[in-house]
């Protein structure tokens, strides 16, 4: 997609014969009978099969079947972002474009309860129910043998608060002081009295 190609078609015959392409072509290419060549800068990716004809008034026509394959390298075209509630399942699509099919694969770090499944057609799921609140980055990578790989830096949201990764206070009496407690129930720190 995007890089301009061209493709001879060749017959032999007496009289020399005449070349004709029926089908459907991608957009961007087309065939020259006078050259015998399709050529262009095609704009969609794809498997097209045409038919091509040779005749000179003598019998019988010649046909083939031609393939043409327009590659495309991967893109995504999904939102680098998404937010998911503490505890509540949610979904979220990731989705490519490209020919052939992306294969998809996540690295980073994903919340507890959130995985990353690539279904093997340039498409995938982040889901689950996450655990664990904060913001989670990740990267997406995109690969179908066509350069170059694409990749996405994707953030993943849970808003709340963490209380593995913060303390709260947990005051013993007014005047007397106070403690920092871990959620585990450790102390973490003493408070001066009126703190």
């Amino acid at each position: 997609v995007g890089t301009a190609g061209s493709f001879a078609v060749t017959a032999t015959g007496f009289p020399a014969p005449a070349v004709s392409v029926s089908g459907t072509l991608p957009a961007g290419v087309a065939f020259d009978p006078a050259s015998k060549t399709l050529s262009g800068t095609p704009t969609q990716s794809g498997v097209f099969v045409v038919t091509v004809r040779a005749t000179n008034g003598v019998t019988p026509t010649a046909s083939q079947t031609l393939t043409l394959t327009v590659n495309q390298a991967p893109a995504f075209t999904s939102a680098p972002s998404a937010n998911f509630l503490l505890g509540t399942a949610g979904a979220f699509r990731v989705s490519t474009v490209g020919f052939p099919a992306a294969t998809l694969s996540a690295v980073g770090s994903l919340p507890p309860g959130v995985r990353f499944t690539a279904d093997g057609s340039g498409g995938g799921t982040l889901s689950g129910s996450p655990t664990r609140p904060g913001r989670y980055a990740v990267t997406l990578v995109a690969r179908n043998g066509i350069s170059p790989d694409a990749t996405q830096s994707f953030t993943l949201v849970v808003p709340g608060v963490d209380q593995n990764a913060v303390p709260w206070y947990s005051t013993t009496g007014g005047a007397g002081g106070g403690e920092v407690r871990t959620p585990d129930g450790s102390v973490a720190a003493t408070l001066p009295p009126n703190a």
